[in-house]
């Protein structure tokens, strides 16, 4: 049996590419100079579990990777922050890479899917799934191959006493489409205000849906417990399956690069629920995460220790419960 941790984190591995301060808008035919650049731990599921080990949980990740630098790169990256890996190495396969492009007015994103794309329910070690108390999974419309087996790894993480959660993130298609099945072995659902409309219109077949408190009570229907809506700089909110709103204000800061901030929420959104605290300082502690990670270049390069976030916090009159 594996060494035992709090958080599972399942899902993709791949480095990003940080280009900073673009001089210029990109453009085709054109050549642009940026200020900086960096290779940095990438991915969604590794941002999120990065910031959880930072936090002082107990990490093991699973995924997949190809026979590359990159794969070497993303696995030893994690096992110096001190997580446990369980990751497959496919030499059939590439690992991916994502290049993120900051300084226009919107940060751009191009990702060469690879291993995220390939890793199916077989590849997955479910032994080391099993051997947490909490189960987070990212990334579902990148990782097209798992989609289907992912509700069957939920339900036996559910059905052994573990609790869940998914932040989809965003579909690159932009249909929303194939999450019936696996929102009703999600305990908490985490996604920003974007990802909430497209997957409600699509779960409800209502295109005219808006609102996003609307929204997140039409999803919450389908999910254990609880939607939590991620909204920059106008901070989040979250619903319950008995219809309980609660909204939290944001943590005001000058941002940087916004590259991770929604994976840094959801890791401090998960410490909190690990830890008991009411919705109230879950939603606070994890804006406070958020924020935290737009101040430097990158995902997870200057993201602090507990003991920082909770100054952070102290310093602006907000602290936990």
């Amino acid at each position: 049996m594996k060494q035992a941790s709090d958080v599972t984190v399942l899902g993709e591995l791949n480095p990003d590419i940080v280009l900073s301060r673009v001089q210029g808008k990109p453009a085709p035919g054109r050549e642009r100079v940026v200020e900086d650049a960096i290779i940095t731990i990438g991915s969604s599921s590794a941002i999120c579990a990065t910031i959880l080990a930072r936090l002082g949980i107990r990490v093991r990740f699973v995924g997949m990777v190809g026979a590359d630098w990159f794969g070497r790169f993303m696995v030893e990256a994690l096992k110096n922050e001190g997580i446990a890996t369980s990751v497959k190495v496919d030499p059939s396969v590439k690992t991916g890479v994502t290049v993120a492009i900051t300084g226009t007015d919107e940060r751009m994103l191009i990702t060469f899917p690879g291993a995220m794309a390939a890793m199916k329910g077989r590849d997955v070690d479910l032994e080391a799934v099993l051997g947490s108390r909490h189960l987070h999974a990212g990334s579902f419309f990148l990782q097209t191959a798992l989609q289907h087996d992912l509700p069957v790894i939920l339900r036996t993480a559910v059905e052994a006493g573990m609790t869940t959660s998914l932040d989809p993130g965003h579909d690159p298609a932009e249909r929303w489409a194939g999450l019936e099945n696996v929102l009703p072995w999600v305990t908490v659902l985490m996604l920003n205000e974007v990802e909430l409309l497209g997957i409600a219109r699509t779960l409800t077949g209502d295109v005219g849906i808006q609102n996003p408190h609307d929204a997140a009570r039409a999803v919450c229907e389908t999910v254990r417990e609880m939607v939590v809506v991620k909204r920059g700089k106008d901070g989040a909110f979250a619903v319950s399956r008995d219809g309980r709103l609660v909204e939290s204000p944001p943590f005001r800061v000058d941002p940087v690069d916004t590259t991770g901030a929604g994976d840094a929420f959801d890791a401090g959104f998960i410490v909190q629920w690990l830890a008991g605290a009411p919705v109230e300082s879950r939603l606070a502690f994890a804006n406070a995460c958020g924020a935290i990670a737009t101040t430097y270049p990158g995902g997870t390069p200057g993201f602090p220790s507990l003991e920082r976030v909770m100054e952070f916090m102290a310093q602006r009159g907000r602290g936990i419960r």
